[in-house]
């Protein structure tokens, strides 16, 4: 116990995240107001991120049950989702918490990179995959998941993505999606 107490309370990212009394990450305030957050993790080790993210993950989990406007969806996004799986998310958040209003958003470049138990969250209950442009392992990997061809999944542009889902009546669909660029000033405005 000493020995993993040691490792938050020796290092000093950690030390000050998890050495109050109170947290300042409030996810119900955020989920009731509609507001979004950003936590930027980057400088943070794997073994920090995993502890970081664990902390914060599990604090949407708690707060999705408490929430009162269940049917407002909010999206809890986590990029390099590979460096981040946790329990939680497979066994939590993806079967029950989106019944709560809870999504959870995961990106990563390969799929093969994620785990077993939460690929199959993801394919098997979640059922919402969206597919940018990928090399060829991975397009056939998306093939074989969502039923688009791996050769239109190596040959999205730019701004272009596959997306599987269900509809209303829990029948798969597919399509494509094209964005516009963001609108970028200079530094003149």
């Amino acid at each position: 116990m000493s020995n993993r107490l040691g490792e938050l309370k020796d290092n000093p990212i950690t030390r000050r995240i998890f050495g109050q009394k109170k947290t300042s990450v409030d996810p119900l305030q955020i989920m009731q107001n509609g507001e979004s957050a950003l936590y930027d993790l980057e400088g943070l080790s794997q073994h920090e991120i995993r502890l970081v993210m664990g902390y914060i993950t599990n604090l949407y989990h708690q707060a999705c049950s408490k929430r009162t406007n269940q049917q407002s969806n909010h999206y809890l996004i986590v990029d390099e989702a590979h460096e981040v799986q946790l329990p939680v998310m497979h066994q939590q958040i993806i079967p029950k918490d989106r019944a709560r209003g809870l999504v959870l958003i995961l990106m990563t470049q390969f799929m093969d990179q994620l785990k077993k138990e939460l690929k199959a969250a993801i394919t098997e209950i979640s059922g919402n995959i969206i597919a940018f442009r990928s090399g060829k392992e991975t397009a056939q990997e998306v093939e074989a998941i969502t039923g688009f061809k791996a050769e239109d999944i190596r040959k999205l542009s730019d701004l272009h993505c596959s997306v599987y889902t269900d509809d209303e009546d829990g029948d798969p669909v597919r399509f494509f999606v094209r964005t516009e660029p963001p609108y970028i000033l200079d530094h003149q405005g």
